[in-house]
């Protein structure tokens, strides 16, 4: 985001979507070039007459424009079949017909279902041998398929620069004691007030895809232990989504929280089941629970005391006591900055929410 306004009380940032406005124009452009130069009819036409030298036309027809050929029945002399593979192995056809000068393509186009290609050999075969078969057709017509494929891509096209391609403006005055995120777009805007005493703090999440890529979004955290992000999609260039939160955690005085990515790590994992393990196999649960319900209640601000409370209650499926318990444990880590077991207990809530 861009600073475009900035005194001793008031701040306004601004994102401007390029990335997603260029990709979406791209996958627009591609889909209607596609849709529209791409469809095309190929057609292999044959017919005798009495009054008339018996020839096959072979043309191709697109939207703007089309060619022809003529081609003399009697230079055909056989057909052929052409197989492909590309580096997926998998195979494609063409049929080729033999001729007096060479190898001719009636329908020049890879065909990926062989039968198909066999059945148009044996129609053309039959009709060279037959000399009372007055016509001949094959077809092969791509539109339907041509203008789904360019459709869909022209329509993810406008979805992604329309829909998630939203002006984002964020506002900040320190006299009203308020940030303000709003959203401009075609299709409307949107705008949502939080008051700054509420905001803990200010971070950049990380999503991580299957392939190691890393993207970035900045996010308020506030003190409920809720997540504000700035923007629906995460992009790249982290360096950029942290300099924005450093900078608005400085105009506000806040700290700026370091977000680490949601994968547990190996030490948290053997952990967790060592918790449910000690939990399953010593038969002490119900103890347990009494102990720890007895430190949350000498130490309430204790967030590693409510984690273990509400984390025995949710293993004793007593999910409806242990959904607050956990919620202010999330709270509480938060106040101390454990990014970690926040992220552990969402996976706790989102878990429990299910069973609820």
């Amino acid at each position: 985001m861009k600073v475009i306004q900035e005194s001793h009380s008031q701040m306004t940032l601004r994102l401007r979507p390029w990335f997603l406005w260029v990709f979406g124009a791209i996958f627009t452009s591609a889909g209607l070039s596609v849709a529209l130069l791409g469809s095309q009819v190929h057609t292999f036409a044959c017919r005798r007459d009495a009054t008339a030298p018996a020839t096959c036309q072979l043309s191709t027809k697109g939207l703007f424009w089309s060619n022809q050929r003529v081609l003399p029945i009697n230079e055909i002399q056989g057909t052929t079949i052409n197989s492909f593979r590309d580096s997926k192995g998998k195979y494609s056809y063409r049929l080729i017909l033999l001729t007096n000068t060479g190898e001719v393509s009636p329908i020049p186009t890879n065909i990926s279902h062989q039968e198909t290609v066999k059945d148009w050999v044996k129609d053309i075969e039959l009709f060279l041998k037959d000399t009372q078969q007055q016509t001949l057709l094959i077809e092969d017509d791509n539109r339907i398929f041509v203008f789904l494929f360019g459709g869909l891509f022209a329509v993810v096209g406008l979805a992604v620069a329309v829909l998630m391609g939203k002006v984002v403006v964020c506002n900040i005055d320190k006299t009203l004691g308020q940030l303000t995120l709003a959203n401009y777009g075609l299709l409307g805007n949107s705008q949502t007030e939080y008051r700054t005493r509420d905001i803990h703090g200010v971070t950049v999440q990380k999503s991580v895809s299957s392939k190691g890529g890393k993207t970035y979004r900045v996010a308020l955290v506030m003190n409920s232990g809720e997540y504000i992000p700035f923007t629906a999609y995460y992009s790249s260039g982290f360096r950029q989504h942290q300099q924005t939160a450093d900078h608005i955690s400085q105009f506000l005085n806040l700290k700026s929280i370091e977000e680490q990515h949601q994968s547990p790590s190996m030490q948290e994992v053997f952990s967790a089941v060592k918790d449910v393990i000690g939990l399953a196999f010593t038969g002490k649960a119900e103890d347990n629970l009494e102990k720890l319900q007895q430190a949350v209640v000498n130490n309430p601000e204790d967030a590693e005391a409510n984690y273990q409370y509400g984390f025995t209650l949710y293993f004793l499926q007593r999910y409806q006591e242990a959904k607050p318990v956990l919620e202010k444990a999330k709270r509480l880590f938060i106040m101390n900055e454990k990014v970690q077991k926040v992220q552990q207990i969402d996976s706790l809530l989102q878990s429990l929410n299910q069973k609820l």
